[in-house]
């Protein structure tokens, strides 16, 4: 087939963050099961579309065409009160009229056979494909509307918010051949709210290449855990982080003394955390080289206390094989079992007895070997690789 996928305006160009690895690993599943790709690409503010090129270029796919179409689009715009769709700054934003006519002008232009929009708030590049009557997708990486409550709390502004983002939620499921939903709990959230439509569980696409085989367990004290949150200035990171901080690692030092080392990777980390900096609590910072880095830990600690969508800071470490302790909330849905593939609480005491636990080699071994496994059969290329068949061949069904 071939397909256009239509991207939102990257938010920087210096590196690729998690949505724009999950991009890039996507098209070039697509590119390999023998589809021709082109992607749309915004250039908003400042960019300059030779910066965005050269920033997608690190996604090293040479047989996927970009198109980078600068755009701006007035948020005064008064069709925006008469749509609670149009409150959600990014769905009016992908929606307006003028992104509309990029939208089609490149349809018309390529020709596609389907188009995917990305990201829920991309509803309205499947609203302009479906009127000139191309099937279309959504890849949906969380609920938009109930991860803003969560990241920003329930005030009667975000509850306005909230309307507006659920409207968005409901025409992804309206305008879309298929839904293509990060995870179980996404995918049931779509099948709910449109019956009709077809939905399919499409993971983050960057996991095949993060699968390792189990981690031997290492003879050694203290014990090397790592917190890993990309950037801090993610509020539900954040929350996570001081969880660590503040909850966690007191009861650790009384209940384990010298026992653990707790190592936080990250950016932006709040100043509030980094004062506590101690010998056994170290903040590394961006780590340039992190499987050499990680080679050195012996479990990871993941603490989700918000948030929607597949946080790749569970899954990551998951993939890599090692122990993880976290919270069964962002499971996700994926079917992990606790105490065999990885361990899950929900109080900082629960952490703590988990990670005396891990002083055993044996566990550590065992969930190691489970995790490794478990991760293997839920994302492994040959998975990635069905559903984006599967998608596709949704979008390849004529249009009624």
């Amino acid at each position: 087939m071939k397909l256009l996928i239509v991207n939102p305006a990257f938010s920087r160009l210096n590196s690729p963050g998690a949505a724009e690895l999950d991009l890039f690993a996507i098209a070039r599943r697509l590119a390999a099961l023998s589809h021709t790709v082109r992607i749309l690409q915004p250039v908003i503010g400042a960019q300059k579309p030779d910066d965005v090129i050269r920033f997608f270029n690190m996604a090293d796919a040479p047989d996927i065409v970009i198109d980078p179409v600068p755009f701006s689009v007035s948020m005064r715009d008064p069709r925006r009160l008469f749509d609670p769709a149009y409150w959600d700054g990014a769905g009016w934003m992908y929606a307006s009229p003028a992104f509309t006519r990029i939208v089609q002008a490149a349809i018309r232009a390529y020709q596609p056979d389907g188009v995917i929009a990305l990201m829920s708030f991309g509803w309205g590049a499947a609203r302009a494909a479906r009127k000139l009557g191309l099937p279309a997708s959504v890849r949906s990486q969380n609920n938009e509307a109930s991860h803003m409550l969560q990241e920003n709390g329930v005030t009667v502004p975000n509850l306005i918010r909230y309307i507006g983002k659920m409207r968005g939620e409901k025409n992804v499921a309206r305008f879309s051949t298929v839904v293509a939903a990060i995870t179980p709990v996404e995918a049931a959230f779509y099948s709910a709210i449109a019956p009709g439509t077809a939905v399919v569980t499409l993971p983050l696409g960057t996991l095949p290449e993060l699968l390792a085989p189990p981690r031997p367990p290492r003879d050694a004290r203290p014990l090397h855990v790592f917190f890993m949150g990309s950037s801090y200035n993610v509020p539900h990171n954040r929350k996570a982080l001081m969880f660590v901080v503040d909850d966690v690692l007191p009861m650790l030092r009384a209940r384990l003394p010298g026992e653990f080392i707790v190592h936080i990777l990250g950016s932006k980390t709040p100043a509030a955390a980094q004062a506590k900096a101690a010998p056994d609590l170290i903040f590394e910072g961006y780590v340039s080289d992190l499987d050499a880095f990680l080679a050195g830990m012996d479990a990871a600690i993941v603490p989700s206390l918000g948030g929607a969508g597949m946080q790749q800071k569970v899954f990551e470490p998951l993939c890599r094989a090692f122990p993880v302790i976290t919270h069964r909330r962002v499971l996700a849905g994926y079917p992990y079992r606790d105490g065999e593939d990885l361990l899950t609480g929900e109080t900082a005491a629960d952490f703590v007895e988990h990670l005396g636990a891990l002083r055993d080699p044996v566990l550590r071994e065992k969930l190691s070997r489970n995790a490794a496994a478990r991760s293997a059969a839920l994302f492994g290329a040959d998975r990635l690789d069905e559903a984006l068949q599967l998608i596709t061949t949704h979008l390849g069904t004529t249009l009624v």
